[in-house]
């Protein structure tokens, strides 16, 4: 049985999706467990900002133009020391590595290290993010394996939802090989023939007809609050309940650094992104959305 953390949990204000104000941000909750969480249990903590992470390594990687994400846990220069680092004593008979680097992220600044001018952005971003949703499937935690595993299906999903809409082909987006990812290339059925297996479609097929992108992105949100809610319900002091707090100070987190305008813009900015890799009909014109 894990270890539990009675005075950390108790001392944890109770938040709502509605929440307006943050009674601390993730930032400050990361530092406040460092004085109570066992050095596995922070790293499990840590694996939750990977994401945010991996977001920022690709923009300084590839160049882009997206504002540097200050809510992941390695600061740019960090990451700019880091492919350094890499880039001038991989090779080298003394060269060790970094010990508190998942391997699979050494591995693919490598890769890229390797081939640079030949790489391609999409490919290695979408095999960057394999890498990771594997890893965390290797984890010995449920939180944290069903908490990504979820995640990855949601987004998949989403992916095969708008493929299907905008007739585009996304089979090579999708993340991983298991079953719902078999059924969502190959099935022809409106839900994909995952109805009974997976019952949250439903519930995301709703979210995904709502018409309004931030509502809709808000949704979304609103589901995994949901399912962080019946994945814990039973963890009173453990470390699941603390990975869930975290992830819903984050979701929280998310929505008020953003006023409506600059949502709007961030999410027409990821639909612009897609709009490179793919060609969308006239009706989900992006310039004319953005307009309204």
């Amino acid at each position: 049985m894990g270890k539990e953390y009675y005075y950390l949990v108790a001392g944890l204000p109770n938040i709502t999706f509605d929440d307006s104000k943050l009674p601390r941000t993730p930032a400050e909750l990361m530092s406040e467990a460092r004085n109570h969480l066992s050095d596995n249990d922070q790293s499990l903590l840590r694996a939750l900002f990977i994401p945010v992470d991996l977001d920022n390594l690709i923009n300084i990687i590839f160049q882009n133009e997206a504002e540097y994400d200050e809510r992941g846990l390695i600061a740019r220069d960090e990451w700019e020391r880091i492919i350094e680092t890499i880039r001038e004593e991989r090779n080298s008979y003394d060269y060790h590595g970094f010990p508190d680097l998942p391997a699979f992220i050494e591995e693919h600044i490598r890769q890229y290290l390797d081939a640079e001018d030949d790489l391609s952005p999409i490919g290695w971003e979408h095999s960057i993010t394999t890498a990771f949703y594997h890893w965390t499937q290797e984890q010995d935690n449920r939180f944290i394996n069903q908490w990504f595993a979820f995640n990855r299906d949601l987004k998949n999903i989403i992916i095969a939802l708008n493929g299907k809409r905008f007739g585009f082909k996304y089979d090579t987006q999708l993340i991983g090989d298991n079953e719902i990812v078999e059924k969502l290339i190959k099935s022809s059925a409106i839900d994909f023939g995952l109805g009974k297996q997976f019952p949250l479609f439903d519930l995301i097929l709703r979210v995904f007809e709502v018409r309004d992108i931030l509502d809709r992105e808000r949704g979304y949100d609103a589901l995994r609050w949901k399912w962080i809610d019946e994945q814990t319900f039973f963890d009173y002091f453990t470390v699941d309940r603390v990975l869930g707090y975290m992830c819903k100070l984050m979701i929280l987190a998310r929505w008020m650094a953003l006023d409506p305008a600059k949502g709007r813009d961030v999410f027409h900015d990821t639909l612009e992104e897609l709009e490179n890799s793919f060609a969308f009909p006239e009706e989900f014109d992006l310039k004319q959305r953005k307009n309204r």
